[in-house]
């Protein structure tokens, strides 16, 4: 039985918390969550912008009728 000094006990008791991946599923899940929720913002922008245009548009085309 080789004996390690208990520095390297420490370090290595450290490295298996670090490997501890319990969380990581959860994790994923948020970052895949947060980049979806990133999207929904920007095309419902762009969305806003297009249908701001068209109602624009059919403004003018009233105001010109009357």
């Amino acid at each position: 039985m080789v004996l390690m000094p208990s520095r390297w006990k420490r370090f290595l008791e450290i490295f298996a918390i670090r490997k501890d991946e319990r969380g990581q599923g959860l994790v994923e899940y948020g970052l895949i969550i947060l980049l979806i929720a990133i999207g929904v913002v920007a095309s419902l922008g762009d969305f806003g912008l297009g249908v701001q245009g068209l109602y624009n548009k059919i403004l003018e085309e009233i105001e010109a009728i009357l």
